[in-house]
């Protein structure tokens, strides 16, 4: 059993709200971008640029057989799943020296737009 259906394409692809969803996001990253590091500002620009060029960002991936849980599936009845993914989201989470230490750099300072409200807004837009 594998993988029955696999594309990657930008979310324009998949939903007529895709302009709408970065539209509202590249208006919360610009919020306070002006506070972030450079190195921030300059990774923030290079994901904005990809929304610009309707680079694939969503990975649907349909798979035969039954992943959710804790409800399982019915005897004898065939399942496939449908899993969403996302690639190059914009917040990275927090960067380390070693594990164990202090954090070398908080980006959580920095989340302007967070996963959560990244795949909310790709789940919203393939409905």
């Amino acid at each position: 059993m594998g993988i029955v259906g696999f594309c990657f394409v930008p979310l324009q692809m998949l939903s007529k709200c895709a302009d709408e969803i970065f539209k509202a996001a590249k208006a919360k990253i610009w919020q306070n971008m002006d506070k972030h590091q450079p190195g921030l500002q300059a990774q923030d620009k290079i994901q904005r640029e990809r929304l610009d060029q309707l680079a694939p960002r969503c990975e649907m991936i349909h798979f035969p057989g039954f992943l959710s849980r804790p409800n399982l599936p019915k005897e004898g009845k065939k399942d496939i799943m449908v899993l969403s993914l996302m690639n190059h989201w914009f917040s990275r989470g927090t960067i380390t020296k070693a594990p164990g230490t202090a954090r070398l750099i908080d980006m959580t300072v920095a989340m302007v737009y967070t996963i959560t409200e990244q795949a909310v807004d790709v789940i919203k837009g393939l409905a």
